[in-house]
């Protein structure tokens, strides 16, 4: 698991410009996520989920329960966004 933004980019090679202009949480760092997964780990499939669990942290663009899930094969990647109501 890689939960901040250092271990994105030390361990799975998320460009760190690219959380700067999108957000940890953001469709693109969800697909980078799961695209450095898969390399880094030599696996045939790289899964990723990133998102804002709450209590806090959202945003009106951004809020509590946005949750994006993205898995990479060497077809490419897909990604999902969900927002989740209710509590953690």
């Amino acid at each position: 698991m890689v939960y901040s933004n250092l271990s994105k980019t030390e361990m799975i090679n998320v460009p760190k410009d690219m959380i700067d202009r999108h957000g940890a949480v953001s469709s693109e760092v969800a697909s980078a996520m799961a695209q450095g997964i898969r390399a880094t780990s030599h696996a045939d499939l790289g899964l990723a989920v990133t998102g804002i669990a709450g209590p806090g942290g959202g945003t009106e663009q951004k809020p509590v329960g946005l949750v994006y899930f993205a898995l990479a094969s060497a077809q490419g990647v897909s990604v999902a966004e969900y927002r989740f109501l209710g509590t953690r």
